[in-house]
């Protein structure tokens, strides 16, 4: 975004122009960064993936040690503890 600036403003002031609505340039003056952008959909899909992954394995992790006796640890409880936190920072 800020090379993509840079040069936008190097653009101007090459070419001389004052204005930046002058028609004469045209595509030289457009802004980059109203240009529209395309969305890395895979990337978004996967970080989605990953974020209902790591949350649901929390809650498991959560579930499994409010139901089952035997791991009702005080190390367990401190992994509760970290796993409640990451749940609440994603929801």
């Amino acid at each position: 975004m800020l090379i993509e600036n840079i040069i936008f403003r190097l653009q101007i002031l090459s070419s001389g122009a004052m204005s930046r609505n002058s028609s004469s340039l045209g595509p030289l003056l457009e802004d980059p960064s109203t240009a529209p952008r395309a969305h890395n959909v895979p990337a978004l899909v996967f970080g989605v993936a990953l974020i209902v992954t790591i949350t649901g394995g929390n809650v498991l992790v959560c579930v499994s040690v409010y139901l089952e006796k035997a791991l009702k640890t005080s190390t367990n409880y401190f992994i509760i503890t970290c796993g409640h936190c990451l749940i609440s920072i994603w929801s």
